[in-house]
């Protein structure tokens, strides 16, 4: 009995081995990479940003798999976020799937705001504030999708910290087409300290993905971070809530 039990260990272990094989990953057009080669890669830029003591963290974004004969192939990003923001995604994984907690909160404009109100259509909520720079680098793709057709029935709210005078002063100078929620400190530590963070709420006020912002993109010929973000991500996400 032992003898058949380990003869099963073997052919599980050797067929686990055999798709390993199979499974690469790709940045871009570049060539392909094993997991252990992306993620020494990784985790080089890692330690550099730690000799650097800097506040960031690089870790893989998938964003496709495509399948090439016998070949699985992961199309990656690389995602540059704070120490931070990295700790906050098992906080989040734990919210998923429950109902959206519930808040009282004025917009802009004065009026009190409640939870309750954004049942029944899906609910997209930003996490924010004025001086945040990858708040403020997706800010344009933000408005972009908000403005899509296909988004007219979603609901799109950012909610922030700061106070009315504070983002007034921002809006004059910059678009962001969300509705506005402000003073809203004990409830934005609901969910994190670190920002950005989108928020997907379905139909029925459940929360079906928290997404720490849009991933600014690595440009690896430069060697830099752009001032672009990708929102492909995000976009999915958006989706996922529509249905």
């Amino acid at each position: 009995m032992k003898l058949k039990l380990w003869i099963l260990v073997i052919i599980l272990l050797s067929v686990s081995c055999e798709k390993e094989k199979n499974i690469f990953y790709q940045f871009g057009d570049k060539e392909l990479m094993t997991k252990v080669q992306v993620d020494s890669v990784i985790n080089m830029k890692n330690i550099k940003m730690q000799r650097k003591n800097l506040d960031m963290v690089f870790r893989k974004e998938i964003i496709d798999t495509v399948r090439d004969g016998n070949k699985i192939i992961y199309k990656y990003l690389i995602k540059g976020v704070s120490s931070g923001v990295n700790k906050n995604v098992n906080k989040y994984e734990k919210m998923i799937g429950k109902m959206l907690p519930e808040f009282s909160l004025k917009n802009l404009k004065g009026r009190l705001i409640h939870s309750s109100e954004l049942i029944g259509k899906p609910t997209v909520i930003n996490m924010w504030f004025t001086t945040c720079p990858p708040c403020i680098a997706e800010i344009p793709d933000l408005n972009k999708i908000k403005l899509a057709n296909s988004n007219s029935e979603v609901q799109f709210i950012a909610i922030t910290y700061e106070s009315a005078n504070k983002v007034n002063k921002f809006l004059e100078t910059k678009q962001f087409n969300f509705q506005h929620i402000i003073n809203a400190k004990d409830y934005c530590e609901k969910f994190t300290n670190q920002y950005p963070i989108n928020i997907f709420v379905n139909k029925k006020g459940v929360i079906n993905h928290i997404e720490g912002g849009m991933p600014m993109i690595y440009d690896a010929k430069e060697k830099k971070i752009t001032d672009n973000v990708n929102p492909s991500n995000f976009i999915k996400a958006l989706e996922d809530i529509k249905d």
